[in-house]
């Protein structure tokens, strides 16, 4: 089947193309969450964040993390696996100021530092990783006011 486009490449810039963000400390809130998101391998779900970028020369930018939440097995790995996910999700709550959460809306939108670094994906080239997450403002995070509230920003905007 045929589509007519009527597409010109003079009326569109070059792409930029891929590349990592620096290794570094980034101002960021989690942007969507979405899982449990079966695995490749088909032994597992995860949960999928986006972080996006809030300020600086990469502000917009995004990140992505992958939490291993869910194994189908009960070997050691797969119970390493799940320990390390739950204390990364655990540093990314206390991080947004929740202890507790009942569902991922409540990490929305909520200001964090993200620590990220550079590894070899493989295939896939370069890419992030989150290494840690942490409050900011020395420890202590704030409370997202409502965007009616704050003229339509973000309370850290």
């Amino acid at each position: 089947m045929t589509m007519i486009l009527d597409f010109n490449t003079a009326d569109v810039e070059p792409g930029r193309g891929f590349t990592p963000l620096p290794p570094g400390e980034y101002k960021v809130v989690v942007q969507d969450a979405e899982g449990p998101i079966q695995t490749s391998d088909g032994n597992g779900s995860y949960l999928k964040i986006k972080l996006r970028v809030l300020e600086g020369e990469y502000k917009d930018r995004v990140l992505f993390d992958n939490f291993n939440l869910w194994r189908a097995g009960s070997s050691d790995k797969d119970a390493v696996t799940i320990r390390i996910a739950q204390a990364k999700l655990r540093d990314l709550c206390l991080a947004v100021g929740r202890s507790h959460i009942k569902d991922t809306t409540e990490l929305l939108n909520r200001p964090l530092i993200a620590s990220a670094k550079i590894r070899d994906g493989g295939n896939y080239g370069l890419r992030n990783e989150i290494v840690t997450y942490k409050a900011i403002n020395g420890g202590t995070t704030l409370d997202v006011v409502s965007t009616q509230q704050s003229g339509g920003k973000m309370a850290w905007e």
